[in-house]
């Protein structure tokens, strides 16, 4: 958490200051985490607007406007990565999994979430710690 507070919240927080609304990419069937946020609302933690124009989009839906309009996308895409975020925290998905799984994949059934639109309890640093040295005996 640390690391997503550094890389990601705090430029996130420097880019929105002076600002009095965000558009975001979120969309309600990412995860339990996301169905809350409705098309709009107010970011009581940055004092903003908040606008999610692709809240009751589907995945299908988006892609298949992404294809529709040709809008260029990552090439990790095609290789599986479903949610895209940087390399220790980011993996191409198994067959059926949720898209969000691809994201803090250590995390067992905590929420998949960086801590930008949502006030993050995970299982605690320990539990992360001892996942990520786990995996790295295998």
């Amino acid at each position: 958490m640390a690391c997503c507070d550094v890389r990601k919240t705090r430029p996130l927080d420097r880019a929105l200051d002076g600002a009095s609304a965000w558009i975001t990419g979120l969309r309600a069937d990412q995860n339990e985490n996301r169905r809350d946020g409705g098309l709009a609302g107010f970011d009581a933690s940055r004092g903003l607007l908040k606008f999610n124009p692709l809240y009751d989009w589907t995945r299908e839906a988006v892609l298949a406007e992404v294809r529709k309009r040709d809008i260029p996308i990552n090439s990790l895409h095609a290789k599986g990565f479903a949610s895209i975020g940087c390399a220790p925290c980011t993996r191409a998905l198994r067959p059926g999994e949720p898209e969000r799984n691809g994201r803090w994949w250590w995390e067992k059934d905590g929420p998949k979430e960086c801590g930008m639109h949502c006030v993050i309890e995970t299982g605690g640093f320990e539990h992360e710690i001892e996942v990520l040295v786990e995996h790295d005996r295998k």
